[in-house]
């Protein structure tokens, strides 16, 4: 009788050691999350327009402007070039409508060596790209000087706009394209 009531317990006993034991694992896993968490909400406070960075996604860029869940990157090296140029896939995947527009004759149009553009005028382009990493939208800031100063107050324009479905998000870059333009002279923007 005294063997049975030992294997009655050893179990009940390791059992409870588990229990003990998952419960501290999970403690620990949450502490660590809270610490990622504090050090991601620091970093993100101390970030500010025109610091270089490299995203969770991987994308290199300089910060144009921040919000809790958004950053804006102006478009300046082969990695952002890459986002910008790569988001309509992303955006259109599955439309059997979209089509596919030439990477390079995108490419060219910002390109000052391939586009004579820049000899009267100038752009700028950004991506935006959510809390997680993942770029949500892009769009392009243009002045044409020859045609800027033809209307009744100085205009640019903007275009390449792709954003997904989030009014937020495609609100920022519509106010990041006006904020340049408005940096740069010009009291009225054209759009898509």
């Amino acid at each position: 009788m005294g063997n049975n009531f030992l294997n009655k317990l050893v179990p009940k006993r390791n059992f409870h050691s588990f229990v003990i034991n998952y419960h501290y694992l999970k403690e620990d896993q949450k502490q660590g999350q809270m610490k990622k968490q504090k050090e991601l909400r620091n970093f993100r406070n101390e970030l500010k327009k025109g610091d270089k960075i490299i995203t969770t996604g991987g994308i290199y860029g300089k910060v144009s402007e921040i919000t809790d869940q958004f950053l804006t990157i102006e478009v300046a090296d082969k990695w952002s070039i890459d986002q910008f140029l790569q988001l309509p896939f992303t955006i259109y995947k599955g439309d059997p409508n979209w089509v596919c527009p030439l990477l390079n004759d995108i490419e060219s149009v910002f390109d000052p060596k391939r586009n004579n553009f820049f000899s009267f005028g100038k752009c700028t382009r950004w991506i935006l790209v959510d809390d997680q990493g993942n770029t949500i939208g892009r769009i392009a800031a243009f002045i044409n000087n020859k045609k800027a100063y033809n209307e009744s107050v100085p205009t640019g324009g903007c275009g390449f706009y792709e954003c997904i479905a989030d009014l937020t998000a495609s609100k920022l870059l519509f106010d990041q394209a006006k904020s340049w333009l408005k940096q740069e002279g010009m009291e009225a923007m054209n759009g898509p």
